[in-house]
């Protein structure tokens, strides 16, 4: 894969729930390399590697390019999720990788981070087509793609193996069409962009919320707090980028 081409690069931590994502650090170094060396994340990929190759090979800060996030739960790394362009299949779109220690499997930790990721990117580069490839053996993977919404394009041997490649779909699992953000009002020149109400829009036939963060934060913070009830069966990757862009988060 390649690198994303021009975006604003390191961005703020990004939170969610209960992660962190933000820039690689020199202080992940061994749990980049605890990643690579384990036989149960190498079991799809090919195998793990040699734990004294990445010694050797690992540089002090890993993965700093665009895209590369480190997924952290309390102060520690418990994982990754890259975007990057595809160059073999869906070659030209953005491709969403992830990597978990296995500790930190079986949680919703690897959902949590990867929609994050993708509201990163709708931010960043709107409307980016999105793929996702993984083994057909590996059904985490393969339950994961379904649940963030990607949908199957085509299957294809390749390291011995079946292969799938999904695109991030327009329509969510449940059938809807995902959330759309939106200036509620024509742009104001030389306005803020965070000063700028904005319109989160459910899908058709659902209703419009409206973010005004400058003049009604409170607003913000009640969508926030009750967007179960009105974000039902929407894209977190919308929901949540509509929030940041608002300048709010749901609370903790």
């Amino acid at each position: 894969m390649a690198d994303l081409g021009t975006v604003a690069w390191p961005p703020e931590p990004t939170r969610t729930e209960r992660l962190v994502l933000r820039e690689p650090e020199a202080r992940d170094r061994a749990a980049f390399i605890d990643l690579l060396a384990s036989p149960e994340v190498g079991a799809y990929l090919g195998g793990a590697r040699p734990r004294d190759e990445l010694e050797r090979e690992m540089p002090e800060v890993p993965g700093r390019h665009p895209g590369h996030f480190v997924v952290d739960l309390d102060g520690a790394m418990i994982g990754q999720v890259q975007l990057k362009r595809a160059t073999d299949r869906g070659a030209g779109r953005a491709e969403l990788g992830y990597l978990f220690l296995p500790r930190a499997w079986g949680f919703g930790y690897a959902a949590e981070a990867c929609a994050a990721a993708l509201g990163w990117l709708e931010d960043a580069l709107p409307g980016e087509p999105v793929v996702l490839k993984t083994q057909t053996a590996n059904a985490r993977s393969m339950r994961l793609a379904a649940k963030l919404g990607f949908t199957e394009v085509e299957r294809f041997e390749a390291y011995g193996a079946e292969q799938w490649c999904g695109r991030l779909s327009a329509v969510t699992p449940s059938g809807r069409a995902r959330a759309r953000i939106r200036p509620a009002n024509p742009v104001r020149p030389g306005v803020p962009a965070a000063h700028h109400d904005l319109a989160l829009d459910a899908g058709p036939g659902q209703d419009t919320a409206i973010v005004a963060p400058r003049r009604a934060p409170g607003r913000a913070e009640k969508l926030a707090r009750g967007g179960a009830k009105f974000l039902a069966g929407v894209s977190g990757r919308a929901g949540a980028s509509a929030l940041r862009c608002g300048g709010h988060r749901p609370a903790a």
